[in-house]
């Protein structure tokens, strides 16, 4: 159950894929229920780098080993936080 205000979370950028000219993005890599129990926090409050850990242990349970409680620097080097940008038919 998420605190009263606890209403935003936070998607790794390289699980979203952006739409720039439609200003959208979708996650096809989180489905519903995934989703739905993500833990969430109140806007204005930092995020953390524990609930960065914890969001992709819940978004990516097989990738946990990757993703140890004393991650250091290259947290941010994996895929999941690659921008992906749609690609429109011209």
């Amino acid at each position: 159950m998420h605190k009263d205000g606890d209403d935003h979370l936070i998607i790794p950028v390289g699980m979203v894929t952006l739409d720039e000219d439609n200003k959208t993005g979708c996650a096809n890599e989180i489905d519903y229920k995934t989703f739905a129990k993500a833990g969430r926090f109140s806007k204005g409050k930092p995020v953390e780098r524990e609930y960065e850990i914890t969001l992709m242990r819940h978004y990516l349970p097989a990738a946990t080993v990757a993703y140890p409680s004393n991650i250091d620097d290259n947290f941010y080097n994996g895929r999941e936080f690659e921008t992906r940008l749609s690609r429109q038919k011209l």
